[in-house]
């Protein structure tokens, strides 16, 4: 049986079920991560736990979907939605705050995150001044100080996290709609007055 992903449109009620679920996932793969990591499993524990980072954002960002109103905009939405390097943002931006040297984050690439669940993961072949080898999990060619540094922002990370409820995606997707002719920031000024008036958290 082949499985497509949906490309289609989200109610709000949908979205928020999304964006719950995805919290839920996110959790549940960072305690695997820590017990990986706890275990001694460095390198598959950290990606594990740059896998939760990835749900925990799509938790926030569904709302872009229900915000599309055209079908080219709703494809693109689920693209960012779906996009490693769109999702890994919060996560390189926590990782360079906690890195205990503050150099991190002058050197670190958001590519570095999709490096960390190859390496991880996989074996795959490299070459370096020391010549070609066959990189592997457990191959003692881990980055200590980087996985401590990403298993700590994802704590944090999911720590704040929180999901979307139906009526804040409502307005979301009422004030930031697709086709809206409002700049940015005048989007961004309804919709927190608009959060307000209803006694919600704009800021959270």
């Amino acid at each position: 049986m082949s499985i497509e992903n949906y490309r289609g449109a989200l109610s709000p009620a949908q979205a928020a079920e999304g964006s719950a679920a995805a919290l839920r996932n996110s959790k549940r793969l960072l305690h695997d991560a820590e017990m990986l990591f706890s275990a001694g499993r460095k390198p598959t524990a950290v990606a594990l736990a740059v896998l939760a980072a990835e749900e925990v954002t799509k938790a926030r960002m569904i709302w872009l979907v229900v915000a599309a109103k055209t079908d080219g905009a709703r494809k693109d939405a689920w693209k960012e939605i779906r996009s490693h390097k769109f999702k890994h943002g919060p996560l390189l931006h926590i990782t360079r705050l906690l890195t205990e040297s503050g150099q991190l984050g002058d050197t670190l690439p958001i590519t570095a995150f999709d490096e960390v669940k190859l390496h991880g993961f996989y074996i795959d072949p490299y070459e370096d001044e020391q010549g070609f080898y066959w990189a592997e999990p457990d191959g003692g060619r881990f980055d200590g100080d980087l996985g401590q540094g990403i298993m700590n922002a994802v704590r944090r990370i999911i720590e704040l996290a929180r999901a979307c409820s139906q009526r804040e995606i409502e307005l979301l997707a009422e004030y930031f709609s697709s086709d809206s002719e409002k700049d940015a920031a005048t989007q961004l000024s309804l919709w927190i007055a608009a959060m307000e008036r209803e006694g919600l958290d704009p800021h959270n």
